[in-house]
């Protein structure tokens, strides 16, 4: 799972590097509605392109649960244990609104159950990584459950 994890890591940074060049410099030819309410970029599309072509070329058997394209089924099965879950511009409207709370978002499942979870926010540049049994870590700190009752 340590490889798939770290293949994980490296994709969230990627799509957070290519979201950052383009962050100042989006126009308005480039937003559009995706449906009556949702608004998406040329570069939700060019980052979801990103993120599915390398999944797949990787682990061509599993499938991809994307925002931007749907269920993707892997090559050579009806069904895959594995399946990739990929939001490639997760706050695409403080994006638009050059706000800087926007992340890239992929989750590994097995059988249904999460086992790996990478989100990166490629403005504040914090990379967040949960491993199923092995707990979350911030920038490579262990993060830890509040003692705290109430909020």
């Amino acid at each position: 799972m340590h490889i798939i994890k770290e293949f994980a890591i490296g994709l969230a940074l990627r799509s957070g590097n290519m979201l950052m060049k383009e962050f100042r410099a989006l126009s308005p030819e480039q937003i559009r509605f995706k449906d009556k309410r949702e608004l998406v970029t040329n570069h939700d599309i060019k980052v979801n392109h990103f993120l599915v072509d390398k999944i797949r070329r990787a682990y061509p058997e599993h499938s991809i649960l994307s925002e931007e394209e749907g269920l993707k089924k892997g090559r050579g099965k009806s069904t895959s244990e594995y399946q990739w879950v990929v939001d490639p511009l997760d706050g695409t409207t403080n994006f638009i609104m050059r706000h800087t709370f926007f992340t890239t978002t992929i989750a590994l499942l097995k059988n249904g159950d999460p086992v790996i979870g990478v989100i990166y926010s490629p403005y504040t540049r914090e990379l967040f990584v949960a491993e199923k049994g092995k707990g979350a870590r911030r920038n490579e700190m262990r993060m830890h459950v509040s003692n705290e009752d109430s909020l």
